[in-house]
């Protein structure tokens, strides 16, 4: 059983008599989306197993696959305003969390500049959260290979200038 009759059998037990003039009083008032098919009402540990698998980066043939589902039945499920809601959620709150690193990085650099140990790994650290910070203008426009290449030639030539020096 693929999700969307889990969720149409759900439904029908709270109505054993469906008729096309509920059908077409659901579509009216917006209980229904734009396909005919209804929202979900509530999330079952299923649904949040796949909207997890969908954060993770999963596509959706290997959550279909998981399931034993077809592709454009995780298509419909993810574009249900309950899971839509869910999903915008869990991108606000790591846009948070990825926000609030950004004065660990820069301490990063700092020590990288100013030759802490292993600078190579804590370059890579600094280079995947400078390649989003890149692609939002600020001041000059650099990429942040451009930026990370800078620091590493300012090492290799000896061009660093230490505070306070």
């Amino acid at each position: 059983m693929n999700i969307l009759q889990e969720h149409e059998l759900m439904l029908k037990e709270d109505s054993p008599v469906y008729t096309s003039a509920q059908y077409e009083e659901e579509k009216a008032s917006g209980d229904r989306k734009d396909d005919g098919s209804r929202k979900l009402l509530k999330l079952t540990p299923r649904h949040e197993e796949m909207i997890a698998m969908h954060l993770d980066g999963m596509r959706n043939k290997d959550i279909a696959s998981a399931y034993q589902i077809t592709d454009s039945t995780i298509s419909i499920f993810l574009k249900d305003p309950l899971v839509l809601a869910v999903i915008s959620e869990a991108r606000v709150q790591n846009e948070a969390r990825f926000a609030s690193l950004y004065g660990k990085v820069v301490d990063v650099i700092e020590d990288s500049v100013n030759g802490a140990e292993s600078i190579d790994i804590r370059l890579k650290g600094a280079s995947l959260y400078l390649k989003e910070v890149g692609n939002k203008p600020v001041g000059e426009r650099k990429t942040a290979e451009d930026v990370v290449q800078q620091i590493i030639n300012m090492q290799i030539n000896g061009d660093i200038v230490v505070k306070g020096a």
